[in-house]
């Protein structure tokens, strides 16, 4: 029996984990040199990807109950501090919008990371690869560095915006 390495088939996989990356790009492109309205290109996002990868992930995460006993802290605890935390923020007269679009910022890059290195060990674990080689080592300090590497350049360069507020944050050194 031949050993399937794709999670879904060659076709799917390369069409929904692969070149869905394109989709950023036409968004990119209608935004910045298109001068497309950005609310627009982040409401036609939101609809076309962000709905559907929400809503299966909280139907993967808040319907099963295995869910709820593994991870109570991912499920309850961390979205009610934050919420608490921005509100509070809110009330003490400071910029709540400017922090929440922070918060996101940041988690979105390790979001974005987390998926990229799932996907990996995916392919990895059907094709067989064993965890021990040199390489193994060296691809999660690699994967991380590169996204850390674009997160700081934007740090330096800007934009220091996410949805039309400035965020919080460092700027690096030259």
């Amino acid at each position: 029996m031949t050993r399937n390495l794709f999670i879904v088939s060659p076709r799917f996989d390369g069409a929904f984990f692969f070149a869905s990356v394109l989709v950023v790009v036409v968004a990119w492109i209608a935004a910045v040199p298109l001068h497309v309205d950005r609310f627009l290109v982040l409401a036609i996002v939101a609809v076309v990807s962000n709905g559907p990868h929400l809503s299966s992930t909280w139907t993967r995460v808040y319907m099963d109950r295995r869910e709820w006993r593994e991870r109570p802290w991912a499920i309850f605890a961390v979205p009610a501090a934050i919420t608490t935390f921005v509100f509070s923020w809110k009330l003490w007269g400071n910029d709540a919008g400017r922090l929440l679009n922070t918060i996101l910022l940041y988690w979105a890059t390790w979001h974005f990371l987390a998926q990229n290195w799932g996907l990996l060990r995916i392919y990895q674990r059907r094709s067989g690869e064993r965890d021990e080689t040199l390489a193994r080592c060296l691809e999660k300090p690699l994967l991380f560095a590169s996204v850390a590497w674009c997160l700081l350049h934007r740090l330096r360069t800007g934009p220091w915006t996410l949805f039309g507020t400035i965020v919080y944050h460092v700027r690096p050194r030259e």
